[in-house]
């Protein structure tokens, strides 16, 4: 049972106390009855299945307070935890400001799928963006994801960005878009701003593993630099990835092609891009 403030019960909740049960509990699926009666609070009934012939875990005390301490902050409400987040990360002063502007600004689907902490980061780089540099980038690893996941978050105030554009570089880059999830953030002050988040299924290193503690940055400039136009959208920006090269390597590449196409060679530029990325050793 649990009982919630009928303010704080959001389907966001109810999904993110199921989780935690079926993770602490070892369950498949969970039945849920919610009652609302003239007191202030809901009550929550939560049934958690288990595999058929699976032995019931015993929960010790300090199994059930963790538990329970889980069920707690997973009931918090999300702008409770964002003023909390945010104090921590910017001080009261620079926080009280950011709380004004941002406060109600994050839309429902985002605080769905993102937690409070991840909304300060995120608002971290929005805070970073000026007449210089208008749009941030951030690579990561989510939490539990299998070794060729990743997610890929684009920042940008004011307008939105073209899907029929960011698709095409990704792609080139050698990387699988598996989902995207834009996110339209609408200030206090009347101004907007977008993060956009790409679910990617990165490509194998030619030694079954993947490539490299500094994969993230090469993978970020790379997409920068063909975004800006720095780097040509062709396919040996792949090579980014799968040989572990910088964009301006890949850039040399890319030229010792072109020069060889000028010369008279027979070989098109994707037979090219093709050959290196299966020898990425040799590349």
């Amino acid at each position: 049972l649990v009982y919630l403030p009928r303010d704080r019960y959001t389907t966001g909740v109810r999904l993110r106390i199921i989780d935690i049960l079926k993770e602490e509990l070892g369950g498949t699926s969970v039945d849920f009855t919610a009652w609302n009666t003239e007191s202030i609070l809901s009550r929550l009934h939560f049934v958690v299945r288990v595999p058929q012939g699976t032995e019931l875990p015993e929960l010790s005390d300090a199994d059930k307070e963790r538990i329970e301490a889980r069920l707690v902050e997973a009931a918090r409400s999300w702008a409770d935890g964002f003023a909390e987040a945010l104090t921590a990360e910017f001080g009261e002063e620079r926080s009280a400001e950011l709380m004004r502007r941002y406060g109600a600004a994050f839309p429902e689907g985002y605080k769905a799928d993102h937690g409070p902490r991840s909304a300060v980061a995120d608002l971290g780089h929005l805070e970073r963006l000026d007449e210089d540099r208008t749009f941030a980038l951030s690579l990561y690893e989510p939490v539990g994801a299998v070794p060729e996941e990743r997610r890929f978050k684009i920042f940008q105030k004011g307008g939105s960005v073209s899907l029929s554009q960011v698709l095409p570089v990704l792609s080139r880059l050698g990387v699988e878009v598996t989902d995207e999830r834009p996110y339209e953030l609408r200030c206090a002050d009347r101004t907007t701003a977008w993060i956009y988040d790409f679910g990617l299924r990165m490509p194998k290193a030619a030694a079954g593993e993947y490539l490299g503690d500094d994969a993230r940055e090469r993978f970020q400039n790379a997409f920068a630099a063909t975004w800006t136009g720095q780097a040509e959208n062709d396919g040996f920006n792949a090579l980014v990835l799968s040989a572990g090269l910088t964009w301006r390597q890949a850039m040399v590449l890319r030229a010792y092609a072109k020069y060889l196409r000028q010369a008279g060679s027979t070989f098109s530029q994707d037979y090219m891009e093709d050959t290196l990325r299966n020898n990425v050793h040799t590349t």
